[in-house]
């Protein structure tokens, strides 16, 4: 964990929880579309750490084919709505999040 920084600063463990979420999730991954509705959006709102996600979203667009896989994931919206509970503010406002990180780290978003 050090490798993140100083074990006594919140921000040390706020970066190791994005990083290893993000890999968690990239490892777990077999649906896009499931993975932001219900993972990045619900989950991130039911377990508390919502205001993580634009740290744990470029943590996996830097792994591979991770900025791909929410691209496509995004796109997949248009064909099949929305389901559980996710509402389409909460689309929009995670592909705000998406957009902005691709800016940042000057990816070709979707």
């Amino acid at each position: 964990m050090r490798f993140y920084g100083d074990l006594r600063r919140k921000d040390t463990w706020e970066k190791a929880y994005a990083a290893e979420m993000a890999r968690f999730l990239w490892s777990v991954n077999d649906d896009n579309k499931f993975l932001i509705e219900f993972y990045l959006i619900q989950q991130s709102k039911e377990e508390g750490w919502r205001y993580l996600l634009p740290k744990v979203v470029e943590e996996y667009m830097m792994l591979p084919g991770g900025a791909e896989s929410l691209a496509q994931g995004l796109s997949e919206f248009g064909y099949y709505g929305c389901e559980y509970k996710t509402q389409a503010s909460d689309v929009e406002e995670f592909a705000n999040v998406y957009f902005g990180t691709a800016r940042k780290l000057s990816l070709t978003a979707g």
